[in-house]
C-alpha cells in the first residue's frame, strides 16, 4: 500500500535458483497486489531459496525489503537400470547368477534393490552407508534346484534417494537353461507283472518332454531276451511318454524287457541320465 499509489512491485529470488521480475501497474494503484510464478524443474537442486520483495511508488520511493526463505525439496527420483546380464541371455542354473544394478541421483542414492520374478521370486536390498550420486551394486541369485525344463527369470532394479523418491528400472528377462537330464519315471505294464494281456501295449513315461526325433527303434525297444520285438512307436502329444505297440501278439510265458538308451534326449538336447532297462 501507499499514501498515493504503488507503481511497481519487484521480486528477487536467490539461492539454488535465480529469478527476477518486476510488475508495473498502469495506472498506479493502492493497495496493489501481484502474483509471481517462479518455475522450477524436477532436476533443480534441492536447497534454500531467499525471496525478496520491494515496492516503488509514483514518486520513486522504495519500500523496505520483505524477505522470506523457502526450501525446495528433492522431487527427482533416481535413475536405475539392470546392466548385467543382458536381456535374453542364457543362464546356467547350476551356477550363482550375478546381477549388476546401476543407480544415480542428483543428490544421492541411499538404497539399491533387486526384485526377481519367474523361476525365482524374491527381493534384495543394498543400503548405502554414505549417499552416492552414482553407484553400482552386485546381487546374487541362486537356484535351489535347476528347473526340469528351464524357464524365464525377470530382473527389476530399484533405487531410493535420501528424500524417499523411489523408482524401478525397465525389467530385464533372461532365459534359464534346461540343464537337467531326463529320466524314465514309469513303465506300464509294471516290472514283474504277470498275466499280462498278450495284445498289450507298453508305455514308457519320462520326467520331462523328450525330442520326438530321438525316439527310434534303436533308442526305445521291447526285447524278448536279446531279440528286439517289432513294434510301432508313438510319442504322446505332450512328448512325455512313448507307447510301443507290438506288431504281433506277445508270446505266452515269455519275459520281456523294455530298453531305453541314452540316445533319447529332452527338447534342450540333454541325453537321458542313464540307460534304462
Amino acid at each position: 500500500t501507499d499514501d498515493v499509489a504503488v507503481a511497481q512491485i519487484a521480486l528477487r529470488a536467490r539461492g539454488v535458483l535465480t529469478f527476477d521480475e518486476t510488475r508495473t501497474f498502469t495506472p498506479p494503484v493502492t493497495p496493489a497486489q501481484a502474483t509471481f510464478l517462479v518455475a522450477t524443474l524436477a532436476s533443480t537442486t534441492p536447497g534454500t531459496v531467499t525471496l525478496t520483495v520491494e515496492a516503488t511508488d509514483t514518486a520513486g520511493n522504495v519500500s523496505a525489503e520483505v524477505v522470506r526463505q523457502v526450501t525446495l525439496r528433492d522431487a527427482s527420483a533416481p535413475a536405475v537400470s539392470v546392466t548385467s546380464p543382458a536381456a535374453g541371455a542364457g543362464i546356467d542354473p547350476r551356477n550363482p547368477l550375478t546381477v549388476n544394478v546401476d543407480a544415480s541421483d542428483n543428490v544421492g542414492v541411499v538404497e539399491v534393490g533387486l526384485t526377481t520374478t519367474g523361476l525365482v521370486t524374491g527381493t534384495q536390498t543394498a543400503p548405502l552407508a554414505v549417499p552416492a550420486t552414482s553407484t553400482s551394486q552386485a546381487f546374487t541369485v541362486t537356484f535351489a534346484v535347476p528347473p526340469i525344463s528351464g524357464g524365464q527369470l525377470t530382473l527389476t532394479g530399484t533405487a531410493r534417494d535420501a528424500a524417499g523418491n523411489q523408482t524401478a528400472s525397465t525389467a530385464v528377462t533372461v532365459s534359464v537353461l534346461d540343464v537337467v537330464a531326463p529320466t524314465v519315471t514309469t513303465v506300464a505294464p509294471a516290472a514283474g507283472g504277470a498275466g499280462v494281456d498278450l495284445a498289450t501295449t507298453v508305455t514308457v513315461s519320462f520326467s520331462e518332454p523328450v525330442q520326438g526325433a530321438s525316439v527310434t527303434a534303436n533308442t526305445v525297444r521291447l526285447l524278448a531276451g536279446a531279440n528286439p520285438v517289432a513294434a510301432t512307436l508313438a510319442v504322446a502329444p505332450d512328448s512325455r511318454s512313448v507307447t510301443l505297440t507290438p506288431q504281433a501278439p506277445l508270446a505266452i510265458n515269455t519275459l520281456y524287457t523294455v530298453s531305453v538308451t541314452t540316445g533319447v534326449s529332452d527338447v534342450a538336447g540333454n541325453a537321458l541320465a542313464a540307460a534304462f532297462t
